[in-house]
């Protein structure tokens, strides 16, 4: 015999729908970038996804507003939140706290379009107390810049004869490019990085052969990193996969003879 569910049964399952629906919502709202959100704490944490939108990079800031005790606006200045968190899945890239007067810009990220990005914010006030934040993502998109997800020969990003390139190399990523020689002659590939205190090796690959390698630093210009003789349609990859926190860089291709 089927059992039946009661009245009373029927109403507890509706509210604990309701309730794990609401819990849902409120453990993590989707934001749009480019946007900004006033966030208020008292003792908690509050999550927020950004959807990421297209190739480029981005960052997000959080900025202290103000701080409310017993409904009362604080005229201190030595109130902080705590922690802001930055994950994509279960890998933490960000994890600051941020003191008023001083707010807080993340380092800049390139990920695939589509990627969930998960920002947190904790703070630990006491009863009665409230702190006020100013949430923001702010997305970039430079013309020629390097196309998410790259991370394989496969999916390089395609590089033209006279434009220049920009990427950003980040820890734990590898950025592939492409050149295909749209005709017989001689061809000079450059790189260059443009953050202060940067380094990398930058390599250049025939098929899967090394075929050159150059180490290219901050406030040197541009470094020579292949220049020889290629047939029409034969194509040069490059690879860039030592990065570090906000190191962008540029390349181009010159046709030389």
């Amino acid at each position: 015999m089927k059992k039946k569910l009661s009245i009373a049964g029927m109403l507890l399952m509706v509210c604990m729908l309701f309730c794990i629906s609401k819990t849902t919502y409120a453990a993590s709202r989707t934001i749009t970038t480019n946007k900004s959100y006033d966030v208020i704490l008292g003792n908690e944490t509050k999550n927020y996804t950004v959807i990421v939108p297209n190739s480029g990079y981005f960052y997000y800031t959080v900025i202290p507003i103000k701080y409310i005790e017993n409904g009362i606006e604080s005229s201190s200045s030595s109130w902080y939140l705590p922690s802001t968190k930055m994950k994509v899945g279960y890998k933490l890239y960000e994890e600051q706290s941020v003191y008023y007067g001083r707010p807080f810009t993340s380092a800049a990220y390139s990920f695939k379009k589509g990627t969930r990005v998960n920002i947190s914010l904790t703070d630990t006030n006491s009863s009665n107390t409230y702190a006020y934040y100013r949430l923001k993502v702010i997305t970039k998109n430079p013309e020629n810049f390097e196309k998410e997800n790259n991370n394989s020969r496969n999916t390089a990003t395609k590089i033209l004869c006279n434009k220049t390139y920009s990427g950003l190399s980040q820890q734990d990523d590898k950025d592939w490019w492409c050149f295909t020689a749209p005709k017989t002659g001689k061809y000079k590939f450059y790189c260059v990085e443009i953050k202060d205190n940067k380094y990398q090796t930058v390599k250049a690959y025939y098929g899967a052969r090394l075929i050159s390698a150059t180490t290219m630093r901050s406030n040197q210009g541009w470094a020579t990193l292949y220049r020889g003789t290629l047939k029409k349609g034969q194509k040069i990859y490059i690879l860039l996969d030592n990065g570090s926190k906000n190191e962008f860089y540029r390349l181009k291709v010159k046709q030389i003879g």
